[in-house]
């Protein structure tokens, strides 16, 4: 702990992975200490209520979001008020997060401040926090000369998507292929829409042509398909709450989570066989997926799941990484749980 707790006081540096895979110190932060497991939070709680540092705390609370311990809500609730700057700025986004009904207007004030590095944070905070009331005063900062902050804010609304926020992305393309734009700021930016609009299966020519209630029912046929990935399907097995235990302990045991590869194999007897052996998987639940594992637990399984996560990180590769994000997000999903209404994208966050 002494060492865990020295590795929070510097977040400037970077981390190698062995497939060549450049992790900025606060997502190394992540694997050390969640290889650590679950026993490591109450230890984070308390850098948090007693520290004065700002990278501790910043690091502190970073470390926190993936645990969703609601414990340290108040305390951050704090410090993104009139906490040191970098620490205020990483509590910020943790409200994003957790995603909690008391933060809306909160983060909607932060759109408003004179810094344009806060100001970009709350973007940031507001696309994780999934509030569709937050579209209209998104809309405006379109027109920022900054191109980063503006695909910010561009990604943000093409995840909050209405009539509205289609309606100003589009506007914005057609001038930017007007040429009123630099080629520079429009090829990333628009190729997103088309995308997301494709993934969506949305037809923009078809579209125009639709009413308004015709338009607002596709986009929310559409927001309602995204949010079905997280939701058990009428052919899907059923997984139980022992079978879910069963499975955090295969998953503990291999290091792996939803079907990563290499298999765990075991040797068993075959008589047409020369060695007398042929190999089987006894991964019993390579087949579960996020939606199996959130139609069985609960935000009191969260635990359970990040000593899964301590021993992903242990494995230190790159597909660790992907396995660990797709773990965060059913971690962040059980713990809204308490005190959401709605857990992913919205019209109102109660």
């Amino acid at each position: 702990m002494p060492l865990l707790l020295a590795c929070l006081k510097d977040n400037h540096g970077r981390f190698v992975l062995p497939q060549q895979t450049m992790t900025k110190w606060l997502g190394a932060l992540e694997i050390i200490w969640g290889a650590f497991g679950p026993q490591g939070v109450p230890d984070l709680i308390h850098v948090l209520e007693t520290s004065t540092d700002s990278a501790e705390l910043e690091s502190a609370i970073f470390l926190l979001i993936w645990t969703q311990e609601i414990k340290a809500l108040p305390r951050v609730r704090e410090i993104a008020a009139r906490g040191p700057r970098e620490a205020r700025l990483e509590a910020i986004r943790y409200l994003g997060f957790y995603g909690h009904p008391q933060d809306y207007d909160f983060l909607i004030a932060g759109l408003r401040s004179a810094d344009p590095e806060e100001v970009y944070v709350h973007v940031y905070a507001l696309y994780e926090y999934e509030d569709l009331r937050a579209t209209p005063p998104l809309i405006p900062l379109l027109n920022a000369d900054n191109e980063f902050f503006r695909r910010e804010v561009f990604s943000t609304l093409i995840h909050l998507l209405t009539p509205a926020s289609l309606d100003a992305l589009r506007n914005f393309c057609e001038e930017a292929r007007r040429n009123t734009r630099p080629d520079s700021q429009q090829r990333g930016e628009c190729s997103m829409i088309d995308s997301k609009l494709k993934d969506l299966k949305i037809d923009l020519g078809d579209y125009a042509n639709k009413s308004s209630q015709e338009k607002a029912d596709l986009i929310a046929t559409a927001r309602k398909s995204a949010e079905a990935w997280y939701q058990l399907r009428e052919d899907d097995k059923k997984l139980t709450r022992d079978q879910l235990i069963e499975a955090a302990q295969e998953w503990k045991r291999n290091g792996r989570i939803f079907g990563a590869k290499p298999l765990a194999f075991t040797q068993l007897p075959k008589k047409d066989n020369k060695d007398n052996t042929f190999l089987v998987s006894v991964n019993k639940y390579d087949w579960v997926e996020e939606r199996h594992i959130l139609s069985a637990a609960t935000a009191g399984d969260i635990p359970l799941l990040l000593e899964v996560k301590a021993a992903l990180c242990a494995r230190l590769s790159e597909q660790t990484l992907f396995e660990i994000r797709r773990l965060n997000r059913v971690i962040e999903r059980l713990g809204r749980s308490r005190y959401r209404k709605v857990i992913g994208v919205t019209e109102k966050v109660e």
